[in-house]
């Protein structure tokens, strides 16, 4: 039958279509058989696979310590490998159905152009129009290709001709007919690629560059900024000496040494590629964000259908909590005065604003003073083990319950019920909070942090909304002054300051749990039976004698 799907919807083209128990002779256990398909313009990573991942008996695409840094072994248990399959994008893109079902067709092809964009262009060159999520219940060639996610056929054949425009924007990237396969190394061999899957290797520097990622990561619903990154790292200090591929695909190995390799295996015979010499760059596809929740999902529940292994999840994830406690923001306990009064400064190591890009994201900050014996005598930002913050009776406060109140901006705290709490909340035309991006025309409150030397002129969509007349809210850094009554019988204190990360605010998950529909009540089965304890970002100790 899938044989025959193919030929139906492909015909006269030449597809090699299996599932290839790609339980090749590699690093660690046997890798979970994953769908290998070759049509007219694309391949899904398994194919890719048989020269881009690590064998025992290889040298190739291990790092100077001997360790493995294959694309595709680092890729495939990443958010862009599973874009298609994450449950928490499919039960968003069902509330926005749900809202709007007149408008199904239309929300499903913009979703998926970029969750699923191998499918979206081989049926948009073919002239089937869209995909839409029922492709995800049957078994035909398209049907793979959506559940590849972002794989590598397509990143690497995005042409440079309108990379970094306005029209590049939004799922705008081009793929040509001549199956080029973009590479940043001059004069590649040829031959084993073309003849093995016909794809062209061929130089080009635009793979290193931010614009590549700009196509599905720069989002506009209309004049709505549903996500900005790029436009935000384009106006700041960290442009042009970084990219979005300096941390998220990294050319230094764990411990900061640059990478060489060759760049392939000999397919089945799992050897090295003798003809190759070691190139530089090598990228470490992590492609990392701040998402632990949602891999953990996929490596908990084969429901959803992932083919990495659990140890794969497990290291993406690992480097996602790397990531976020490294090079993701810095707190500092300022000013301190008698009184407990004092400032907590965040700065933003990003290249872009933090949280980041989807608006279910949020920061929030934990500041505790303890006594020396360690009994805490003020908490602002207590959390439970959901995440919800928490007030002084424990429990949680109204902002985090659907239909609540906004969490306002904090520049000073007073009380244990005053949190500081960075995110991005949507509003509707009527002006109330919403999730539906779709039915977004701007932002009720947008105090993410900003990415150091960002400048900002009136009306610019990338300027923060809320955030009153909080002078020390610049490029780069947020402060707040915390300042409570302190016992006169108190001589010493510890003063505890803490950043958290959420993926998916208990605000966020409880107004999406509201609609009563299938993909929404998986994500919810998923979701109360995860671990969704914050991530801590960063921490600073200040200890007092008075």
């Amino acid at each position: 039958m899938r044989g025959l799907a193919v030929r139906l919807l492909f015909p006269g083209l030449a597809i090699v279509l299996g599932l290839l128990a790609l339980a090749m002779a590699q690093d660690g256990p046997a890798r979970r058989p994953a769908p290998a398909l070759l049509t007219k313009h694309f391949a899904t990573g398994a194919v890719c696979a048989q020269c881009h991942s690590n064998r025992p008996q290889a040298g190739a695409w291990r790092d100077p310590k001997g360790r493995p840094v294959a694309p595709f072994d680092l890729w495939q248990s990443t958010m862009m490998a599973n874009a298609a399959r994450d449950p928490f994008f499919l039960a968003a893109v069902e509330a926005e159905i749900a809202a709007q079902p007149e408008r199904r067709q239309e929300i499903e092809a913009k979703c998926l152009r970029c969750h699923a964009p191998m499918a979206s262009e081989e049926m948009r060159k073919g002239g089937h129009g869209a995909p839409g999520l029922d492709l995800f219940l049957i078994d035909t060639a398209w049907s793979e290709l959506a559940r590849d996610g972002v794989s590598c056929t397509l990143c690497h054949q995005v042409q440079p001709g309108n990379l970094g425009k306005p029209e590049s924007f939004s799922g705008g990237f081009r793929v040509g007919d001549e199956k080029q396969i973009y590479g940043p190394h001059a004069d590649p061999l040829t031959l084993p690629m073309r003849r093995s899957t016909g794809f062209l290797p061929t130089e080009s520097a635009h793979i290193l560059k931010s614009k590549h990622c700009a196509t599905c990561h720069t989002l506009f619903l209309g004049e709505f900024p549903e996500q900005t990154p790029y436009l935000e790292w384009k106006r700041s200090s960290f442009a042009p000496k970084t990219t979005c591929q300096t941390c998220h695909v990294p050319q230094a190995d764990a411990d900061g040494a640059r990478l060489s390799s060759r760049l392939a295996t000999a397919g089945a015979s799992g050897g090295d590629v003798l003809d190759i010499e070691p190139r530089s760059p090598v990228g470490r596809h992590l492609l990392v964000g701040g998402n632990t929740l949602v891999p953990a999902l996929l490596r908990d529940h084969k429901e959803l259908g992932a083919v990495a292994p659990p140890e794969a999840f497990d290291a993406t994830i690992a480097a996602v909590r790397k990531q976020l406690s490294e090079r993701t923001a810095r707190l500092e306990i300022l000013d301190v005065l008698d009184g407990w009064e004092f400032r907590v400064k965040v700065t933003n190591l990003c290249g872009h604003k933090f949280p980041t890009a989807h608006p279910s994201r949020r920061v929030f900050l934990r500041v505790r003073i303890k006594s020396a014996a360690g009994k805490v005598l003020f908490q602002s930002g207590a959390f439970d083990a959901r995440g919800r913050l928490l007030g002084t009776d424990q429990k949680p406060l109204p902002f985090e319950a659907a239909g609540g109140p906004l969490a306002p901006h904090r520049d000073m705290i007073t009380r244990a019920e005053q949190v500081a709490v960075w995110e991005a909340v949507m509003k509707d035309k009527a002006g109330r909070p919403t999730i539906r991006a779709l039915q977004a025309v701007g932002y009720l409150k947008d105090n993410r942090l900003l990415p150091s030397g960002l400048k900002l002129t009136d009306g610019d969509i990338l300027s923060p909304v809320g955030i009153g007349a909080d002078e020390d809210f610049v490029g780069g850094s947020d402060s707040v002054i915390v300042q409570v009554p302190v016992p006169d019988e108190v001589r010493t204190y510890v003063i505890e300051a803490e950043l958290y990360y959420q993926t998916l605010s208990p605000r966020f998950a409880a107004e999406l749990f509201t609609v009563d529909h299938p993909r929404v009540k998986t994500f919810r089965r998923l979701y109360e039976s995860a671990d969704v304890k914050p991530v801590l970002v960063a921490k600073a100790r200040f200890a007092v004698a008075r």
